[in-house]
């Protein structure tokens, strides 16, 4: 088991709610929300004006009571990613500090670690990242696929351990991508920091 944790320092719903918006009344003018109604003359400016905390807030609220759904739906992102995982539990804070506004954690049950390290070495990890991955177990002019055939061949613990202290030595990577990936989604976002954490 291990845990996820990111340290949001800024997020930028405005553009997101917009297209919700448009979304929802698409929805309504083609019947799909049964005997719901959308007030002709509704837009989410009364949102936008609130206050930054309050709705940082408003969000970390809907993800901790809707957290089945946000586990499914990162379970099927590792899916697509190349990751089989399980997720066990989810945690949103709001903060109010310098470098963070928004604490999300998620903790991992279990994940099937083999095809975690092909993908990180195929698309992550670099070769003068081994020195530090691999720590003592690092040998001179080890390839990259050996590393692989080297990290499998381990119990699941130290398997484990390969594959967090290779997120961990790349998680500036991974943050940009996760900020990529919200940015598809019509969200801006600015992250201060990701750790990996054992046993948490």
């Amino acid at each position: 088991m291990f845990r996820i944790a990111m340290e949001i320092k800024e997020v930028n719903y405005d553009k997101m709610l917009d297209t919700f918006m448009e979304q929802i009344k698409s929805q309504q003018q083609n019947g799909m929300l049964g005997g719901m109604k959308i007030p002709p003359m509704m837009n989410m400016d009364f949102l936008k004006s609130m206050p930054q905390e309050t709705k940082n807030a408003m969000v970390a609220s809907a993800m901790n009571a809707e957290q089945k759904r946000m586990l499914d739906m990162l379970e099927m992102l590792a899916v697509k990613s190349g990751y089989s995982v399980q997720f066990q539990k989810l945690n949103v804070a709001c903060v109010n500090e310098a470098d963070c506004t928004i604490r999300f954690n998620v903790d991992i049950a279990s994940m099937v670690y083999a095809p975690a390290i092909d993908k990180l070495v195929d698309t992550l990890i670099e070769e003068s990242d081994l020195p530090s991955v691999m720590g003592d177990a690092y040998k001179e002019g080890i390839s990259l696929s050996e590393v692989a055939e080297y990290m499998k061949q381990q119990d699941e613990k130290q398997q484990e351990y390969f594959v967090l202290k290779s997120m961990s030595d790349k998680k500036d990577i991974l943050m940009r991508k996760i900020e990529h990936m919200a940015s598809e989604k019509d969200m801006y976002l600015q992250l201060s920091n990701m750790r990996f954490l054992l046993g948490a």
